[in-house]
């Protein structure tokens, strides 16, 4: 399948425009089957910073496709675990995805014999 990702718009806050929230847009296409995913994710400080003027659409990728990792505590507020997730695998793994739930239906539905 080939897919490809889109950022469609940023949100920035402060004097130094730094970006705050990324709107994002893949799309994967497996022969003649075309499905698309979108969202948005908030950026949290990394320390980094790019002026918004120099930003490239492969830094903003690379951010909201950098692995997060949140941890997970009790009501004592005692951390018991963690759960990372990836953006960009869940996003394409939703595709193929909806490519396997579409080409499933297809087969179950044939057209009417009629209809031709």
């Amino acid at each position: 399948m080939d897919i490809k990702w889109k950022i469609e718009k940023v949100t920035v806050s402060g004097d130094d425009q730094a970006v705050t929230r990324v709107y994002w847009y893949c799309q994967g296409v497996d022969g003649e089957d075309t499905v698309g995913n979108s969202g948005w994710c908030d950026l949290q400080s990394s320390g980094a910073f790019t002026p918004y003027a120099e930003l490239t659409e492969t830094q903003v990728l690379d951010w909201i496709w950098a692995p997060v990792t949140t941890e997970i505590k009790d009501l004592d507020g005692t951390v018991t675990g963690t759960v990372t997730k990836h953006l960009k695998d869940d996003a394409e793994a939703q595709l193929a995805s909806q490519i396997a739930r579409r080409r499933a239906e297809a087969v179950s539905a044939p057209a009417l014999p009629w209809a031709s």
